[in-house]
């Protein structure tokens, strides 16, 4: 099966959360459930307020990360029969709903997310080339 977007939900000012069936068929009527929730962040200058700006400068963040960041989460179980594949995916929404969207409508999401990306790939690109 080809991925699908399922919903969209408003995070924030220029923030959607995006969830994506990406399930597969394994074998018979045996499914492969994926649900996977995206979200894209651009790094523009108006993302954050005065207070919220994030260290290092958003300008050092583009230099190194690039435009924009994505967050994504999966939750995902397998060998699951074709009848029980819509039930599983609206309990896998409806989790998302409950648990990751509070999660991300926090104020310091955005910038926490951000820095650690890029505390992450900073480190990365300091280890020595294994080629």
């Amino acid at each position: 099966m080809t991925e699908r977007v399922i919903e969209e939900i408003s995070i924030g000012p220029q923030l959607t959360l995006t969830l994506h069936d990406c399930s597969r068929l394994l074998t018979g009527d045996r499914w492969q459930v994926i649900l996977e929730a995206r979200l894209e962040i651009d790094l523009s200058p108006d993302l954050w307020s005065g207070d919220q700006a994030p260290e290092p400068s958003r300008e050092a963040m583009r230099e190194l990360m690039g435009d924009t960041q994505s967050f994504v989460q999966r939750r995902e179980r397998i060998f699951i029969s074709a009848k029980e594949r819509e039930p599983l995916l609206k309990e896998f929404i409806g989790g998302i709903k409950t648990d990751l969207v509070p999660y991300l409508q926090h104020p310091a999401f955005v910038k926490r997310f951000l820095e650690k990306q890029y505390r992450e790939k900073k480190e990365r690109s300091q280890w020595p080339d294994q080629s």
